[in-house]
């Protein structure tokens, strides 16, 4: 199976503040006027009564309100970070990380972002989506190292990628913003 990998740019102070503000107008944003359409990412009821009997929207309460977090709905938790981050920062759609495999993570050193930076608020564990970020210095501490030189490497389909990447690095980095990647 392919995946998307998707970077957002923003600021992490704001998100760790909205995280427990308890702020209802927030959630309101979030969900927008059509808060049921959360409801197409549920396969059916009986998912739901697995994970708690909570509806769709119930994972972003939860982050928001401050309220204890469902440890068997990681996932869920984690698409509801996704939603808040899009809301509150600057998602940028991928080009060339639309249906790729864990193997162009790995290849292209990105590993190490998924699975050990993890999300940059406390969430249930989950298998998907996978979230990593760097903070606003580690972005522009890694783009300092770059300079004016630029990624690089043998394959030229992976270089692609690499260079999308880059990009998503020197735009953060200019705008002093930190970077959440959703693998999913």
């Amino acid at each position: 199976m392919s995946y998307t990998l998707s970077p957002c740019l923003i600021d992490l102070e704001k998100l760790c503040q909205a995280v427990g503000s308890r702020d209802e107008s927030l959630i309101t944003a979030v969900l927008g006027p059509e808060p049921n359409e959360l409801k197409d990412a549920w396969e059916t009821d009986e998912d739901a009564e697995v994970e708690g009997a909570f509806t769709p929207d119930t994972p972003l309460r939860h982050l928001v309100m401050g309220q204890p977090l469902i440890e068997e709905a990681g996932s869920e938790y984690g698409y509801a970070l996704m939603r808040l981050c899009e809301h509150l920062g600057e998602m940028i759609p991928p080009d060339l990380w639309c249906g790729v495999r864990w193997m162009a993570i790995t290849d292209g050193g990105l590993e190490d972002l998924l699975t050990k930076t993890g999300s940059p608020v406390p969430i249930p564990e989950r298998d998907f989506p996978a979230i990593g970020h760097w903070t606003a210095k580690e972005v522009a501490d890694k783009v300092a190292q770059l300079g004016d030189s630029h990624l690089t490497c043998d394959s030229d389909d992976l270089q692609e990628l690499l260079d999308e990447y880059e990009g998503w690095l020197r735009a953060a980095a200019a705008k002093g913003k930190a970077i959440v990647f959703f693998y999913y």
